[in-house]
């Protein structure tokens, strides 16, 4: 089981229940939800420089110290990380943080919370 978070660039109205919704249709890879912002590109820059992401080159002992559950799901605008429960507070803590200092906002469907920068 993992800890998801979705992180993208929108407005200030963006309240829990619109995140919802976006949350959802990117999960079933819906286009055109969020606009294709440059700083999500630098935020996965930044993500990756800290945790690597998985990949089919990644070795066993990378996906056993890695804290993702699976590869980041990325598309224009957004970036969705399954995270490990048992590293959920540290690498949420981090990813926010990140997120915050590129003006996106962190979506916690677990909690249906927005998190603004």
């Amino acid at each position: 089981m993992s800890f998801d978070l979705a992180f993208w660039h929108a407005s200030e109205d963006t309240d829990a229940a619109r995140a919802a919704e976006i949350y959802r249709g990117l999960i079933e890879e819906k286009s055109g939800l969020v606009p294709d912002a440059p700083a999500v590109r630098t935020f996965h820059e930044q993500v990756i420089s800290v945790y690597p992401d998985l990949t089919s080159e990644s070795t066993d002992e990378d996906v056993e110290n890695s804290p993702w559950m699976s590869e980041l799901f990325t598309g224009p605008g957004f970036l969705i990380a399954a995270v490990s429960w048992s590293r959920s507070a540290e690498v949420a803590s981090t990813l926010i943080a990140l997120a915050k200092r590129n003006g996106l906002i962190c979506y916690d469907p677990q909690a249906n919370l927005v998190i603004r920068s």
